[in-house]
């Protein structure tokens, strides 16, 4: 378990670095359609972690990660640091004729 945490949180800050350098100072694209649900399920697998009593600084700093990035994305914002792929695709979608 705590090693897929660590890989998990290893391809996302490789993300947020990557997204950092190559996309910042660009225009915020959508969200991807899929980003809140998937949001939600991890938040809550989280929330069942910390009510289990395993790894609970870990779940605590995710679920406050989680519940300010849903904000972000209820008020229609993507952030550089939230910015992913996937939000990309879509972009470079709506953007070909």
């Amino acid at each position: 378990m705590k090693a897929s945490i660590v890989v998990v949180l290893c391809v996302s800050a490789a993300f947020l670095v990557f997204s950092a350098v190559r996309y910042r100072g660009q225009p915020e694209p959508p969200n991807n359609r899929i980003k809140l649900p998937m949001l939600i399920l991890a938040t809550a697998f989280f929330g069942v972690e910390l009510a289990k009593g395993e790894d609970v600084v870990l779940s605590t700093i995710l679920i406050v990660v989680g519940v300010v990035t849903m904000g972000f994305i209820l008020a229609g914002r993507n952030r550089w640091w939230m910015q992913g792929p996937a939000d990309r695709w879509k972009q470079d979608e709506q953007s070909t004729p």
